[in-house]
């Protein structure tokens, strides 16, 4: 799901099925690199009146002095169902003997 379809769609009929948001609160946020941006990656928790999640979104600089949110996933803390669009980074470990 991308752009209109995840912003209109998706987002306006979560809060009609998983209920207003109550409380959030911030985990984590850091600067990640992006196509040589410095791009701000937050990771949130949110409580709604029928269901919980545990959000990430990720913001990145355009030309002008705006951001543009690139990426935003959910995942339900009940049943750790997931939903993502756009872009995500991913931490990858390197193991090294």
């Amino acid at each position: 799901m991308q752009g209109d379809g995840w912003k209109n769609g998706f987002l306006v009929k979560m809060s009609e099925s998983w209920g207003t948001i109550t409380g959030y609160s911030i985990t984590q946020g850091h600067v990640v690199p992006v196509e040589r941006r410095g791009c701000y990656l937050l990771r949130y928790a949110v409580q709604r009146t029928k269901v919980s999640s545990e959000e990430t979104i990720l913001a990145c600089p355009q030309d002008s002095p705006q951001w543009a949110i690139v990426g935003h996933e959910l995942t339900r803390t009940d049943t750790g169902q997931h939903v993502s669009a756009g872009l995500i980074p991913r931490e990858a470990g390197i193991h090294v003997p």
